[in-house]
């Protein structure tokens, strides 16, 4: 069955009078055609497992009971799932947050100097993309307050994209300055949280406000070639509304869409995601918005940061964010908290091991990772939650006995 054929009467009668009469009948025929397109689409069968009952339909084109009888009959121990674990793609692209959404939540200031050796050993590291400031107000959060500084100073590497928080256009502004002298982004990021409660509180505007805002930053960055990266937040659920639905979510993914943003982020805002709501939501998405590039943004708020991502990228997602030492969260202006415990990203060390131990494709250098991790640590002073700086990667050859396993800190 190809994309957008329909399955000739796939149920006998009306539909809905043969639900309440307990008489519908499902062609058999229209199952199996089902099942076959399934397993030959690129999100597989997880999709039609873990999709809602309407998405599924309207990507195939059959009647939601169709849908409902085939997830019957592809639980495990169909012959269609067996031996047909989820694959994940060869290569991804991951991006380092530890100098922007990592020491946003940071209550010590670190010093341009120490900001910038971080940068370097990131690059060094290997990381094709980071990101190195935000030029939010310095009042509202004085972390950021060097911006241009850390623009100035930074030594560029050819093929790296270095990365900025944009917040509004007065922060445009400065980095249009920046751009000018030679010194600036690659890429920015835009950020409104599907929760507009979150948003109001987060940001201080409302959708339309932050939609108009975005819009006339992003007709001013498309000319000066700056890549435009429109994340959505709190996607997965939000601290102070609750709940949200992909409607919610789609909203703020078809305005950055619809405005030229090259890529999407979908944004764990407090940690709350759990890997069947991501292949729920994202696998949604992605039939919603089938050209749209996505990248997986997960925070570790409940220890679910590194498995949420590998969800991700099973649905054939390639772009991910981490951050060394698993910092980050909400940004440190003096505001009340809005989400209590640990909020920080995806730890790099974890992730970049994992997919290294999983033959997937970084670029990055474990041993370097984790060398920048220790750095960490000492600028911050303070241990930080990357378990495999406390043991290192996974020994595949011998070793001797009387060594303890693991990397020590100098």
């Amino acid at each position: 069955m190809s994309e957008g054929d329909t399955p000739s009467s796939p149920v006998s009668g009306d539909p809905a009078a043969g639900a309440a009469a307990g008489e519908t009948r499902v062609d058999p025929a229209a199952v199996e055609g089902l099942l076959a397109a399934v397993r030959a689409h690129p999100l597989g069968v997880d999709y039609l497992m873990n999709g809602f009952l309407g998405s599924v339909a309207a990507t195939f084109g059959v009647h939601a009971f169709v849908v409902e009888e085939a997830r019957r009959r592809a639980r495990p121990g169909d012959p269609g799932r067996q031996g047909t674990p989820a694959s994940l793609p060869g290569s991804v692209v991951a991006c380092e947050c530890w100098a922007r959404d990592g020491l946003q939540s940071m209550p010590v200031l670190v010093s341009t100097e120490h900001k910038v050796e971080m940068i370097e050993r990131i690059v060094d590291a290997g990381f094709p993309k980071l990101e190195v400031t935000s030029f939010s107000h310095p009042k509202l959060l004085p972390q950021f307050a060097d911006a241009e500084e850390v623009l100035k100073r930074i030594r560029r590497k050819p093929g790296v994209s270095y990365v900025v928080l944009m917040p509004n256009t007065r922060g445009f502004d400065r980095l249009e300055a920046c751009q000018k002298e030679g010194r600036g982004a690659d890429e920015i990021i835009l950020m409104i949280s599907a929760s507009e409660r979150h948003n109001e509180l987060n940001f201080r505007m409302a959708h339309a406000e932050a939609m108009a805002e975005h819009a006339a930053i992003m007709k001013r960055a498309h000319p000066l070639g700056i890549r435009v990266i429109g994340c959505a937040g709190t996607v997965y659920g939000c601290p102070v509304a609750g709940d949200i639905t992909t409607a919610e979510v789609a909203k703020i993914v078809r305005f950055y869409l619809e405005e030229g943003a090259q890529t999407i982020m979908l944004g764990d805002t407090t940690g709350v995601a759990n890997p069947r709501l991501v292949r729920e939501r994202v696998g949604e998405l992605m039939a919603a918005f089938p050209k749209a590039e996505f990248i997986a943004h997960f925070h570790d708020t409940r220890g679910s940061g590194v498995a949420n991502t590998l969800a991700m990228l099973e649905l054939g997602v390639r772009y991910v964010d981490c951050s060394v030492g698993a910092i980050g969260g909400q940004p440190a202006t003096g505001a009340a908290k809005y989400s209590a415990g640990y909020t920080g990203n995806t730890c790099s060390e974890d992730l970049i091991a994992i997919l290294s131990e999983m033959g997937v494709r970084t670029g990055i250098d474990v041993e370097t990772l984790i060398d920048a991790g220790l750095r960490a640590e000492a600028i911050l002073g303070q241990k930080l939650r990357s378990n495999v700086i406390r043991c290192g990667p996974v020994i595949h050859g011998e070793s001797a006995p009387d060594k303890e396993a693991g990397v020590k800190p100098a």
